[in-house]
Order: structure tokens, then C-alpha cells, then sequence
């Protein structure tokens, strides 16, 4: 992200306005440790594909993401869609933790399969 660009966030519940990147990170959500893996990630927020049980629209919530050397980053956001798929929209990012996001919006592709190897989703059962 180059120096003078703004966060935008999002619109309204539904709508970030933000530039997003689908990738899949690992997450862990809420005071029950929800995991979870994002579908896309933007400087405002993330989405993962599934509702996550007993976290209310409006919720503040502590969220660890995944980064791509296997280390995690601490947030707070605000859930802000829980029914066909899960949404978080960040609030109060830390200098540190929006560096990191920042990092890894911008890290290229082939980092980002790099990262972790692929395992076939038969050998997953």
C-alpha cells in the first residue's frame, strides 16, 4: 500500500469498499477459539466461507490470523455477518498488526502458494 492511501472499511455490513485478496489464512476467532480458514482478506476486514456458532452481529471479538511464515497476528474486530458466511470488520488496528496485513495483501502470489503445501482434499478424510 503506498504512503498517502487511505483504510477505507466498509459501507455497510455487507460491503467492504477495501481492495480484497481471496487467500485462505487460518484463523481462530472469539473467547471459544472458533477456528476457522478466511476466503478473502482487505484492510478492513476478512470473510470466511462458514457461520461461526455463537458470535452475534455487532460482537467485538479477538481474532489470530495465520500469517505467511506461520506466525500470528492479534486483532479485535467487529462481526458484522454470521449467517451464510462469517465477517469481521477490524477496529483499531495496532501499527504493528496493520503492517502485517499490509505485508500480506501485497506479498505476490507465488508466496502465498509457497507457503504451505498443498494436501488433496482426499487425503484430508
Amino acid at each position: 500500500m503506498a504512503q498517502g492511501d487511505r483504510i477505507l472499511g466498509y459501507v455497510r455490513p455487507n460491503r467492504r469498499r477495501d481492495k480484497r485478496r481471496h487467500m485462505a489464512c487460518r484463523l481462530v476467532a472469539g473467547a471459544r477459539r472458533l477456528a476457522a480458514v478466511t476466503k478473502d482478506i482487505s484492510m478492513g476486514g476478512f470473510a470466511a466461507p462458514g457461520p461461526l456458532p455463537g458470535l452475534g452481529l455487532g460482537n467485538m471479538i479477538a481474532v489470530e490470523l495465520e500469517t505467511l511464515g506461520g506466525s500470528w497476528i492479534s486483532l479485535q474486530g467487529t462481526v458484522v455477518r454470521n449467517a451464510g458466511d462469517f465477517a469481521v470488520a477490524f477496529d483499531g488496528l495496532t501499527p504493528q498488526a496493520f503492517r502485517d496485513i499490509e505485508r500480506l495483501m501485497s506479498a505476490p502470489l507465488r508466496a502465498l502458494a509457497g507457503s504451505r503445501p498443498l494436501v488433496p482434499a482426499s487425503a484430508e478424510a
